[in-house]
């Protein structure tokens, strides 16, 4: 079992360092996912249509390249302006125009748009100009103005979920495609009126949020694997006892998240998880009249409180009980800090989009399990009760790394997956003692140890592997907001499980004193919950 769960978490590393290092190349370059737009942002959130691109506009010093946004089917408008022209994301269709009252040199030539017809080159004499005359433009200064009448707004912002102003699409926060309207129109008057020239206000694009943060909170169904079980007893009848009899079945739990993702490709996030299964129990009753118990060594334990001569040692004692009940106890938290990276976004063949995002961080996570087996007596000068108790806790730091991908399916659904694995020191402890109602102990009666009472305590540090796997569906329910459901496992090597520290003679110290830590733990099952952007 332990080298078949090396091979899965191999396997889950070796797909989380492929994943990312295929979208390596898109690292600078803005996404839809991660660290630019936030993993919780649709495909279409704040975006136009399909077909976007890249268009350069160039000028003088600092110039820089700025995207598009709009309809389907925009393309690449190379523009040029005079020294510091910035960049401003404009709506398809629409082109920029330098600033207001920009000076401008003489020449024997001035290309410019003319209201209502082509573009034409008029020859102008070299002379100046003063208001309500304008100075011509040198031969190598071409303006690039707004068509009269055309009327834009401000774009999106980049941030995840910022809700559509501007935009009628017919779904929240913008675009999948046409039916892209929009209003305030920011010319009213030609760019050029004769007899004199002002040039055109530049439009200003808006700053757009610099960091986007999104929490949420889950609850979890789970179910986990169990130790290889022991028997303990057995009756008359036919009936016996395991170790994994008690056994928890689905429990449930809660997990809470907040994220922090900035639009230069790199964030952070907190999560904690917690698995609260209730007391699972398992018993069988004397039948005809006691029960059996299957367990070694026993005779070499002595209960003072019992009489001698009917059974002072505690395998006669267990052999006088009218009932015999196994019980297990579970609490598993985790809290994990990861760095955030996007990792690139790129569209399928079907023009559906798809992006990535890498994270490292550390992880905290604690395995606590206590598992008792119970005898109840009904005879004279016998112990009401008697316990074997055993305390097992795995208390679990390390580094982890792993990557995410989405997938949009709709316009408002999309698949997401991702894995995590890490290595991990484990700091297991151990407790195994022997107790009646009264709290007397028993003790050992043979060998070195005689006299010893059977309450035995140790710990061991060794190293654990973590591997997660997370297979979901996400529906966007509003531009700040969504909904996930999905299916998780996470296994857990190198751990001590309670029902592997029942040692097979338990007159032996040297083997209740050693801790078998090379148990696996596996956590599986559904989840749902409600996730926010702001």
């Amino acid at each position: 079992m332990k080298c078949l769960w090396y091979a899965a978490l191999a396997m889950l590393m070796g797909v989380s360092l492929t994943t990312s290092a295929l979208a390596q190349a898109d690292w600078g370059n803005p996404s839809q996912i991660g660290s630019y737009q936030s993993i919780l942002a649709s495909y279409a959130q704040g975006q136009g249509g399909s077909g976007s691109s890249q268009a350069p506009i160039q000028g003088g010093s600092g110039s820089i390249q700025a995207p598009i946004q709009g309809g389907s089917g925009s393309s690449q408008l190379p523009i040029q302006a005079g020294s510091g022209s910035s960049q401003i994301p404009m709506p398809s269709g629409i082109q920029s125009a330098p600033f207001q009252g920009a000076p401008m040199q003489t020449g024997p030539v001035m290309s410019a748009p003319i209201q209502g017809a082509p573009m034409q080159n008029i020859p102008m004499q070299s002379q100046s100009y003063t208001q309500p005359s304008y100075t011509a433009p040198a031969p190598s200064t071409v303006m690039a103005a707004p068509i009269q009448g055309t009327s834009i707004a401000s774009p999106a912002p980049m941030g995840a979920y910022q809700p559509a102003v501007a935009y009628d699409t017919g779904i929240p926060c913008g675009g999948g495609g046409g039916g892209v309207s929009y209003a305030a129109p920011a010319y009213s008057q030609p760019v050029y009126s004769a007899p004199s020239f002002a040039a055109p206000t530049a439009v200003v694009a808006s700053a757009g949020p610099q960091r986007n943060r999104v929490f949420g909170a889950r609850g979890l169904f789970f179910s986990r694997n169990y130790e290889n079980s022991r028997q303990l007893s057995y009756n008359g009848v036919g009936d016996t006892l395991y170790s994994a009899d008690a056994a928890h079945g689905s429990f449930g739990g809660f997990e809470g998240f907040i994220a922090s993702r900035g639009n230069k490709g790199s964030g952070w996030e907190a999560r904690y998880f917690g698995l609260f299964p209730s007391e699972a129990t398992a018993s069988i009753d004397g039948a005809p009249l006691y029960t059996t118990t299957t367990l070694r060594g026993l005779q070499d334990v002595f209960h003072a409180g019992a009489p001698a001569g009917v059974g002072a040692n505690l395998f006669d004692v267990k052999n006088l009980a009218t009932r015999q009940t196994i019980t297990r106890n579970t609490d598993i938290d985790s809290i994990e800090f990861n760095f955030l990276r996007n990792a690139g976004c790129c569209t399928t063949r079907r023009g559906k989009s798809r992006s990535h995002e890498f994270l490292f961080g550390f992880r905290w996570f604690q395995f606590d399990e206590d598992l008792r087996y119970d005898s109840f007596f009904n005879l004279p000068d016998y112990p009401e009760q008697l316990a074997y108790a055993l305390e097992t806790q795995n208390t679990l730091l390390g580094l982890q790394i792993g990557s995410r991908t989405e997938r949009a399916l709709t316009r408002r659904l999309s698949l997401a997956a991702g894995t995590k694995v890490g290595l991990f020191n484990n700091r297991a402890r151990v407790r195994q003692t022997i107790y009646d109602n009264t709290g007397f102990i028993p003790s050992i009666n043979v060998g070195d140890d005689a006299g010893t009472n059977f309450d035995f305590r140790d710990e061991a540090n060794n190293l654990a592997v973590l591997g997660e796997l997370d297979l979901g569906l996400i529906y966007q329910l509003t531009c700040r907001s969504r909904i996930n459901f999905g299916y998780r496992a996470i296994g857990v090597s190198g751990v001590a499980l309670a029902g592997d520290q029942i040692p097979y003679n338990f007159s032996s110290t040297r083997e209740i004193r050693e801790i078998d830590d090379s148990g696996s733990l596996i956590l599986q099952g559904g989840y749902a919950g409600l996730e926010f952007s702001y």
